[in-house]
């Protein structure tokens, strides 16, 4: 008898990317941390990747290509001329822990790794982008890791 592999399909790697997706840092200090914002597509496509990986769980990874956020979008928080950092793309992945938050200052790659816990907090907060709210921030910054901080 021939022995079957089954490999677990992961509902994450089926996950087509739409709308635009904007990550960035500020040079300056003062709204320490990483910044997001999207169109409503990119909220929605954003949105579903994330409640993919509530599905798949630990070891679900996913890279999101992101956009320079427009000097409109950074008007947002009153710093459109404050230099920024934006990554090449951002690697989003479950922990172990269902409580990990790592989401470290690098300037050519964001890795966000997060355990269960933060996940629907997470896709509901990108949602919230989509209605029009933020200036808002979430994320455990101990031990060096950056919040995520939302912006309309």
């Amino acid at each position: 008898m021939r022995a079957v592999k089954h490999f677990r399909r992961l509902r994450c790697h089926r996950w087509k990317q739409s709308g635009h997706i904007a990550l960035w840092r500020y040079k300056e200090r003062n709204y320490d941390g990483w910044h997001l914002t999207a169109d409503a597509n990119g909220c929605e496509s954003l949105a579903a990747l994330i409640e993919a990986m509530m599905v798949d769980g630990p070891g679900a990874s996913r890279s999101i290509m992101i956009e320079r956020p427009t000097r409109a979008v950074r008007s947002v928080p009153r710093s459109p001329e404050w230099a920024i950092t934006v990554p090449a793309a951002w690697q989003l992945s479950v922990g172990a822990d269902i409580s990990d938050w790592r989401f470290p200052e690098t300037s050519e790659y964001a890795e966000l790794c997060i355990g269960a816990d933060w996940l629907p907090l997470l896709a509901d907060s990108v949602r919230s982008i989509g209605r029009g709210i933020g200036d808002y921030s979430i994320g455990d910054t101990d031990g060096g890791n950056l919040p995520l901080w939302f912006w309309r």
